[in-house]
């Protein structure tokens, strides 16, 4: 894709339509001696023609002077065809002037800066010339043409406003083509006076057109209208939206006859933009402030959410801790029965009383596992958790078995209480909250099984979602 600066031209003729509708034949031959006269003064002064249809014409120029330049030329030249030819109903022409980035493709150019021009055309009147203020600032004080101030217009499909300026050539400065030596015929001769005559009344009707005023009914002016640097100046800025540019009259003409306007619409610019700037400033704030207190509401009810987590875990642990110390007390009570027990076999044998039946009791509820183990649990590791080994001690009283580490409700506890039947089968079961807990949150589910192999029990089962393994040892008497 290649892209160039151009200065785009678009013509098109005025109610094309119409005089087809009128006369098809007369028209199409007035449009083809027309074209003749558009293309010669485009190529002309530098333009190359990049596309035709009907009655409508685009070509680009290097430069924006010359785009201009031609367009003015073609205008008179027109109107002069017009006049010598005697045309009742003329056909004009509108064109349209700007200068833009445009997309290359072969012979063809696209984009925005073509559009523009083709808006532009639409704005310009027939026999008339409308350009956009990028074409007015490369060509203001290099051609002998006034600039009327058409104000900021939104232009189908352009998404910038487009401000647009209507050419007034210097009508007093038209020349018309030296006739060759020899004679000239009266024919010649009033051809050519209808034509300047008809060129002059159609400028100076589009010069008060322009101005808001009606061109005159009964006579055409003898002159154009003598307008100062200074007014044309003022003219072609007094509608603009830009500070730059009344910036740019004041330094010009700082005592000038419109100074004190100039000053008071730039003031009235300056203060419109800063108070602009303040409503954005507002707006941006209050979106920010409406977004901190969608952000502290978020907050607000994660920290609700989160303290009800933990009065539930806080429950829970209560509950368990309660349950353990029943526990507790049930093996404590159980312990003192046995003392309690042995202590009265012993009175029995020392007195020698028989206690056969003593001992048959004892016999039913004593083990001979009863005594002090210690348990050796082995885990995998999980998403959450690495391996792990663990030793703790365990309790064995009636065939009950009992294993208890730390403080229920905090990191580190362990609690796990199962029985070891006749055949030597055994389970446990029981909860336990790791030591990388921070807070309870989770306690892990225990759950083993396993059997009797000798002076060792071994099982199989998981504390939490980790696979584990445990083994229970006696431990030597002391």
């Amino acid at each position: 894709m290649t892209r160039r600066l151009a200065a785009i031209l678009a013509a098109d003729a005025a109610n094309f339509s119409g005089l087809v509708a009128q006369d098809e034949e007369r028209t199409l031959r007035i449009l083809a001696g027309h074209r003749a006269v558009i293309d010669d003064t485009i190529g002309t002064h530098g333009g190359r023609i990049v596309s035709t249809a009907g009655d409508s014409v685009l070509a680009e120029f290097p430069s924006p002077v010359q785009a201009v330049r031609a367009a003015i030329e073609i205008q008179r030249a027109l109107l002069a065809r017009n006049a010598a030819e005697g045309i009742a109903n003329p056909m004009l022409f509108r064109i349209g002037v700007n200068l833009g980035d445009v997309v290359v493709d072969g012979d063809n150019i696209l984009g925005d800066g073509v559009n523009v021009a083709v808006r532009l055309e639409n704005l310009a009147l027939p026999g008339g010339i409308c350009i956009s203020a990028s074409v007015r600032d490369h060509v203001a004080g290099k051609l002998p043409s006034r600039f009327q101030d058409l104000g900021t217009h939104y232009l189908k499909n352009i998404p910038r406003p487009v401000r647009a300026y209507q050419v007034i050539p210097d009508v007093a400065g038209m020349q018309t083509t030296p006739q060759s030596p020899g004679r000239v015929s009266a024919r010649a001769i009033a051809s050519t006076v209808g034509a300047v005559a008809a060129l002059l009344a159609l400028w100076w009707g589009i010069a008060r057109l322009t101005e808001g005023e009606d061109p005159p009914h009964s006579a055409m002016p003898t002159a154009a209208p003598v307008v100062s640097d200074e007014q044309a100046y003022w003219d072609s800025v007094k509608q603009t939206s830009d500070p730059a540019e009344l910036r740019a009259y004041l330094d010009r003409y700082p005592k000038g006859t419109f100074a004190a306007l100039a000053r008071a619409r730039l003031e009235g610019l300056l203060a419109a933009r800063a108070r602009l700037s303040e409503h954005e400033e507002a707006d941006a704030r209050a979106q920010e402030a409406r977004r901190a207190r969608a952000e502290a509401v978020r907050l607000k009810t994660e920290a609700d959410a989160a303290i009800a987590r933990a009065a539930a875990e806080q429950a829970a642990a209560v509950r368990l801790k309660a349950e353990a110390e029943v526990a507790a007390a049930r093996a404590a009570a159980a312990a003192r029965a046995a003392t309690e027990a042995q202590q009265r076999l012993a009175r029995s044998q020392r007195a020698g009383i028989p206690a056969n039946t003593e001992r048959v009791t004892l016999a039913a509820a004593a083990s001979p596992l009863d005594g002090r183990w210690s348990t050796d649990w082995t885990c995998e590791a999980s998403a959450e958790q690495p391996a792990s080994t663990l030793r703790l001690p365990a309790q064995i009283q009636f065939r009950e078995i009992k294993v208890e580490a730390g403080q229920v409700g905090l990191p580190g506890y362990f609690r796990a209480y199962g029985k070891v039947s006749e055949e030597g089968s055994f389970d446990l079961v029981g909860t336990a909250l790791p030591r990388t807990q921070r807070i309870v949150v989770n306690e892990d589910a225990i759950q083993f099984a396993g059997r009797m192999e000798g002076e060792r029990m071994e099982g199989n089962g998981h504390i939490g979602k980790r696979r584990c393994t445990v083994v229970l040892s006696r431990l030597a008497a002391q």
